[in-house]
């Protein structure tokens, strides 16, 4: 059994992988798909569509890891940055922070 400083890292790698996987397979059909590199912010992925009126439509993706269902809640850390001292830091997904949240079954 992994120790709590290896199971945050895990996740921590494993969240990242999810990430460039969802982007892997929205590329594959949006093209113009990009990981967003900002530790802070609240969505992992942004998609540019072409409208009908060829103006241009953003998409802010958030990916979690959905082992058995799909958090709504983001911020948290694991591992040995679990504990904040500034404060609470995380928070609900809604569309203020993202329009999209995407689930990976690891």
């Amino acid at each position: 059994m992994l120790k709590i400083e290896e199971r945050g890292r895990q996740a921590s790698v494993d969240g990242f992988a999810h990430e460039h996987i969802a982007a892997g397979i929205l590329m594959k059909r949006y093209q113009n798909v990009s990981l967003v590199d900002l530790p802070l912010s609240p969505y992992d992925i942004i998609i540019v569509r072409k409208t009908a009126d060829d103006s241009e439509d953003i998409i802010r993706v958030q990916v979690k890891t959905a082992k058995q269902s799909v958090p709504f809640t983001g911020g948290g850390r694991g591992g040995v940055d679990r504990e904040y001292k500034s404060g609470v830091k995380t928070y609900t997904q809604s569309t203020a922070t993202s329009d999209v949240v995407i689930g990976v079954h690891p």
